[in-house]
C-alpha cells in the first residue's frame, strides 16, 4: 500500500484536474511550511486512511441526491485538496496551493515546534470536510462518516500506534485537521457549487431547454432530466479552481 504521502500527492493532481487544471504550473507564490523535526513525516504512514475515507465517499456519491458527474467532480476535488493540505505539512519538499489557486490567499499553518501525527490530521480533515460536502445525506450514511472516524485508529495500530501517540498529540492533530477542512470549505463556499443541489430541484421540473443544434435535449429510453440546470443560481456561475 502506498504511504500517506503518495496518495495525498496523488489525490491533490485528481483535485487539480477535477476543478480545473495543473495548479503544480502555477506561478511558485505558494507557501512552504517547515516541517517539525519532532515528529515522523507523513511517508513514515500507510495510505490507509486515505483509502478508507475515499471508498466511503465514493458510496455516498452514489447515495446521496445531488451527485450528479459534475457536481462529484467538485466534491473529489475539493476533498482531494483537504487531504493534500492537511498533511503537506509533514511532506519535506512539498507546498501548500495557498496563493496558487483562484482567491486561495492562506490556509492554516503547522508549527513546526508542536509535532502533529499526520494519520489522526487526515482522518479529523476528511470527516469534517466529508460531512460538510454531504450534509443532505441520509441519516444512516451520516452514521457511516462518524463511525468511520472512530473506527480508522483501531482497525489500522501501526498507523495509530498508541504508545507513540500522547493525547496531547491527537487533541492538536485533530484540531489542525479540522480547521484545515474549514479553511477549505469557507474557501469553496466561494465558488458558488455548494448550492447548485437546491435550485436544481426546485426548478429542474419546470427547465425548458432551448432547442437547435449543439442544444441539449432528452434522449431515449428514458428520456432523463438533465445533470444539471444550466440557469443563474444553479451551475454556470461556479468559478474555477485556476
Amino acid at each position: 500500500m502506498p504511504s500517506l504521502h503518495t496518495m495525498s500527492r496523488a489525490l491533490a493532481a485528481l483535485a487539480a484536474l477535477l476543478l480545473g487544471g495543473l495548479v503544480f504550473l502555477a506561478p511558485a507564490r505558494a507557501q512552504t511550511q517547515p516541517a517539525s523535526p519532532l515528529a515522523p513525516p507523513a511517508s513514515a504512514y500507510s495510505s490507509a486512511v486515505a483509502y478508507e475515507w475515499f471508498y466511503l465517499v465514493s458510496q455516498l456519491i452514489q447515495q446521496t441526491p445531488g451527485n450528479s458527474p459534475p457536481v462529484a467532480a467538485r466534491t473529489l476535488g475539493y476533498l482531494g485538496l483537504t487531504l493534500y493540505e492537511s498533511v503537506v505539512p509533514g511532506m519535506p519538499g512539498h507546498q501548500s496551493l495557498a496563493g496558487q489557486l483562484n482567491e486561495l490567499s492562506s490556509l492554516p499553518w503547522a508549527q513546526p515546534d508542536e509535532p502533529l501525527h499526520w494519520p489522526t490530521v487526515a482522518n479529523a480533515s476528511m470527516a469534517m470536510m466529508t460531512r460538510m460536502m454531504f450534509s443532505n445525506a441520509s441519516a444512516e450514511n451520516k452514521g457511516r462518516i462518524d463511525l468511520l472516524e472512530r473506527s480508522l485508529p483501531l482497525k489500522y495500530p501501526d498507523d495509530f500506534d498508541p504508545s507513540t501517540v500522547t493525547a496531547d498529540i491527537t487533541n492538536r492533530s485533530e484540531t489542525f485537521g479540522k480547521l484545515m477542512a474549514m479553511a477549505i470549505m469557507t474557501w469553496a463556499r466561494t465558488d458558488g457549487g455548494h448550492e447548485a443541489w437546491g435550485p436544481l430541484r426546485r426548478t429542474r421540473a419546470n427547465y425548458v431547454p432551448p432547442s437547435g443544434p449543439g442544444s441539449w435535449s432528452a434522449t431515449p429510453s428514458k428520456y432523463l432530466p438533465p445533470l444539471l440546470c444550466p440557469v443563474r443560481g444553479c451551475w454556470w456561475p461556479c468559478q474555477s479552481l485556476v
